[in-house]
């Protein structure tokens, strides 16, 4: 059975009214940019954003250091653009080395994304699919219940640079070249799912 998020909230909606209830007042609240200074409300709800993978209290943690520490406290020093541009380094340099270090690995561009996307999975860091392939080259690919933004409200802009850092840097690695990944979907400008679209540079 393949993995659908929105089949997996519908089904949880069907059988949980409270649930259902959640997830409407989420969806309906996720319809208005609340902007990015929302402090610790851009946690979100994990219980609706992570139905597979859980973790609350890890997430939150996770959040706390990656959106107010990482993202809002270096943009007060360094800019909005560079402090997602330092998240971003962070990953493809844990990208490039669990390439290097045989963590991620595959006798051909199949077995090795899916090396990764079970990786990335039990790591809880998200569940990775590729949407697209390009001939050997997967130039689309979907993270959902990202651990970055997965039931976070609406801000009005993409976060998961650390989640792109590391595809980016798994495929740079493997590929041998210069790969970019670009969000074009998150939690964050009011998607349910993260998309990236890769490209050679």
């Amino acid at each position: 059975m393949s993995y659908n998020y929105k089949e997996i909230l519908e089904q949880k909606a069907k059988e949980d009214v409270e649930f259902a209830r959640i997830l409407k007042e989420l969806r309906d609240g996720r319809k208005k940019i609340v902007g990015s200074e929302v402090g610790i409300g851009v946690t979100g709800n994990i219980v609706v954003g992570r139905p597979t993978l859980g973790g609350a209290e890890f997430v939150i943690n996770f959040r706390i250091l990656r959106m107010m520490g990482l993202r809002w406290n270096l943009a007060g020093l360094l800019g909005e653009k560079a402090s997602d541009g330092v998240v971003y380094s962070i990953g493809i340099k844990l990208g490039r080395d669990l390439v290097s270090g045989g963590v991620v690995k595959g006798k051909d561009a199949g077995e090795f994304i899916t090396s990764f996307t079970e990786l990335i999975k039990n790591l809880k860091i998200g569940i990775a699919s590729v949407v697209e392939w390009k001939k050997d080259f997967p130039n689309v690919i979907k993270v959902d219940e990202c651990i970055s933004c997965a039931g976070m409200p609406n801000i009005g802009e993409p976060v998961c640079h650390y989640e792109g850092g590391i595809i980016a840097g798994v495929l740079s690695e493997y590929f041998k070249g210069l790969i970019v990944a670009d969000e074009v979907i998150c939690w964050g400008r009011g998607g349910e799912t993260c998309q990236f679209e890769l490209k050679a540079r």
